[in-house]
């Protein structure tokens, strides 16, 4: 019986492990939010398993400690054989087996250094374009857009309002500043580049449902 509550305990182990390696984003059972479902039905088991196991071991009737601990053996094999399975094989759509067990795999590690290279690559490229021609409106639109897509915000907004000193009338300059400044949650500086660009185009959209929905959220912060 040792040797079987050895085993047993080994898999608890590995299940605990897998359990934090799936919360830590390591490893995935593939479901989107569904994996947070799996990880609490597959936690209260482990729990179940556990408090059986701490029984089995200090339960004076021996016949009943061997006897529960062989069907502990089995539900916890089970259990390390559909966790084992659901995070290769029974792996859901949204991160299907690949044949590799980590997540992010390496080819899609591989895929996203290559997209960093790539955009750093275009960086460069804006950046000769503007010293080639330091008035060049579109070069610095052109940067400005590739340090947003790589969060660099506060480059992105130099640039931007390098561009807006060029070009003060420019639609398109006004909006995605005032979107950059939104998404470093910069109301005030948000609201008055976007009405900027309501003012150069009063029949936009975009800009008065922007408008409206940041002098909202404004005066809600204020109050």
């Amino acid at each position: 019986m040792k040797s079987l509550r050895i085993i047993i305990l080994s898999l608890i182990i590995y299940q605990i492990i897998i359990l934090l390696l799936v919360l830590s984003g390591n490893i995935s059972f593939g479901h989107g939010l569904g994996d947070l479902g799996m990880i609490i039905i597959s936690g209260i088991a482990l729990i179940i398993i556990i408090a059986f196991y701490l029984w089995t071991y200090k339960t004076k009737n021996k016949t009943v400690s061997n006897f529960g601990t062989w069907i502990l053996f089995g539900f916890c094999f089970f259990m390390t054989f559909y966790l084992t399975a659901s995070f290769t094989l029974w792996r859901g759509s949204e991160y299907s087996w690949n044949g590799e067990i980590f997540y992010p795999s390496s080819q899609q590690k591989a895929e996203q250094r290559n997209k960093e290279a790539l955009n750093k690559e275009k960086l460069r490229n804006a950046s000769t374009a503007i010293e080639n021609n330091p008035t060049s409106f579109s070069g610095y639109m052109d940067r400005a857009r590739l340090n947003k897509t790589n969060s660099n915000y506060q480059d992105a907004i130099q640039d931007y309002i390098i561009a807006l000193k060029i070009d003060s009338l420019s639609l398109s300059a006004n909006l995605e500043i005032g979107e950059v400044y939104w998404d470093l949650e910069d109301l005030k500086s948000a609201l008055i580049y976007n009405e900027k660009a309501l003012a150069i185009d009063t029949s936009y959209f975009l800009a008065k449902h922007r408008v409206t929905v940041l002098r909202e959220k404004v005066k809600n912060k204020l109050n």
